[in-house]
C-alpha cells in the first residue's frame, strides 16, 4: 500500500520526501525506488518510513520533542536542602538537571539528539526563558548542548551561575524594598508566571514554531501513544514541562494558583517539590501536576531525603521518553 502511494506521487514529479530519523532527503523518484523506506544503513534495519515534505513551503517540518525545565530561583533555593545535606537546593537542582540532560547526550544517537530539545525557564517574582553564554534564549537541542559543554559538571556549573544571575536580575519593587528590605523580592515565588510561560511555549510548539521564544521554526511535534489503565489509547504530544520548586505560590500576595494546563486534554505538566512533605508548597505542587495517562497517578515527585534527591537526576531523562509522566514511569536504573 505504501509503495503505490509513493509511485503515484512520483508520477506527478512534484513531491519530495525525507527520513524522520536521519534527515536524509529523497526526490519522489528516489522514494519510489526505495519503497518509501530510508536506505541509510542506520535506518534500514529499523525500516524507517519516509515522510512527505511540506507541500506549501517545499521544506520538511522537523519532527521534535521538547522538554522544558522550569526552575525556581527564588532566594529560599539558596538554603541547604536539609540539615543533613550541606548543599543548597539551587546547586542540587542544577546538578540533577545537568546530569539528567547529560545522560541523553551520552545515550542518544546523534540523529535523536538533534530532534530532542531542551528549554530552560527560571522564575521567582516573574518567569523568563534562560539565556546562554551569548545572551540568546536557551532552547537547544541535546546535540547542541553536547557541543556547548565538555561534561555534565561543566553544564552544572553553567546552570548554577545562570540561576544566580537570573535571581539577581529579576525586577525589584522600590516600595516593598523600602519597607521589607532589599532582599525581600528574592523570596517571591510566582508559580502562575512559570506555568503561564511554559504553557505559551508548549502551545507555540504545537503550532509549529518556537521562533517567538528563540527556538526552531517549521517544526512538528512527535506524538506518543500511551495505553490507559482501562486499555484505551491516548495520544499526547512529546512535550514535557517539568517544574522544580521549594516554596508555595506567594506573588501577587493572596492570588490563587491559575494552572492553564488544567484545560488541556492531556496535561504534560510534571511537578517536583524540594522540601518537607509538611510544607504548604508540597500540596500546591502536587495539585497542579497532570495525571499520567498510562498509570492514572499524579505526575508529582517529592524530594525530601537523600534517596529522593538521587531520583531528581532521572526526572528529565524520564520526561524525554514515550511515557514519562509519573513515578511509575521512572527508569529502573535511577
Amino acid at each position: 500500500m505504501e509503495e503505490s502511494v509513493v509511485e503515484d506521487k512520483a508520477g506527478a514529479g512534484s513531491q519530495a520526501y525525507h527520513c524522520p530519523e536521519c534527515g536524509k532527503e529523497y526526490s519522489a523518484e528516489e522514494a519510489a525506488q526505495s519503497g518509501s523506506f530510508c536506505s541509510e544503513p542506520q535506518c534500514a534495519d529499523q525500516m524507517i518510513l519516509l515522510d512527505a515534505s511540506n507541500e506549501e513551503s517545499g521544506a520538511a517540518k522537523a519532527e521534535i520533542g521538547l522538554g522544558m525545565l522550569i526552575c525556581d530561583v527564588s532566594g529560599s533555593m539558596e538554603d541547604f536542602a536539609s540539615s543533613k545535606v550541606r548543599v543548597s537546593k539551587m546547586t542540587l537542582m542544577a546538578k540533577s538537571v545537568a546530569r539528567g540532560v547529560w545522560d541523553l547526550v551520552e545515550e542518544m544517537m546523534e540523529a535523536s539528539q538533534k530532534k530532542a530539545y531542551v528549554a530552560l525557564i527560571y522564575f521567582s517574582k516573574e518567569a523568563e526563558v534562560a539565556k546562554d553564554g551569548e545572551g540568546l534564549p536557551f532552547i537547544k537541542s541535546v546535540y547542541e548542548i553536547g557541543r556547548m559543554f565538555g561534561s555534565a559538571q561543566e553544564f552544572a556549573d553553567y546552570l548554577s551561575a545562570s540561576m544566580r544571575k537570573a535571581q539577581r536580575s529579576m525586577p525589584k519593587n522600590a516600595i516593598t524594598d523600602a519597607i521589607f528590605g532589599q532582599d525581600n523580592t528574592k523570596h517571591y515565588t510566582n508559580i502562575n508566571a512559570a506555568l503561564s510561560l511554559a504553557h505559551q511555549i508548549k502551545e507555540a510548539c504545537l503550532q509549529s514554531s518556537l521562533a517567538l521564544f528563540g527556538g526552531p521554526d517549521n517544526i512538528a511535534v512527535i506524538k506518543d501513544v500511551c495505553i490507559t489503565p482501562d486499555g484505551l489509547p491516548v495520544t499526547a504530544p512529546n512535550i514535557r514541562c517539568l517544574i522544580y520548586s521549594d516554596g508555595a505560590h506567594n506573588y501577587p500576595k493572596g492570588s490563587p494558583i491559575e494552572n492553564p494546563f488544567d484545560n488541556d486534554e492531556t496535561s504534560v505538566l510534571i511537578t517536583s517539590f524540594i522540601g518537607p512533605e509538611s510544607d504548604s508548597g508540597k500540596a500546591q505542587m502536587e495539585n497542579v501536576a497532570g495525571m499520567c495517562p498510562k498509570h492514572g497517578y499524579r505526575s508529582f515527585f517529592l524530594a525530601d531525603n537523600t534517596d529522593s534527591y538521587q531520583k531528581l537526576r532521572g526526572l528529565f531523562r524520564m520526561s524525554s521518553g514515550v511515557s514519562g509522566f509519573c513515578p511509575n514511569c521512572m527508569p529502573h536504573d535511577v
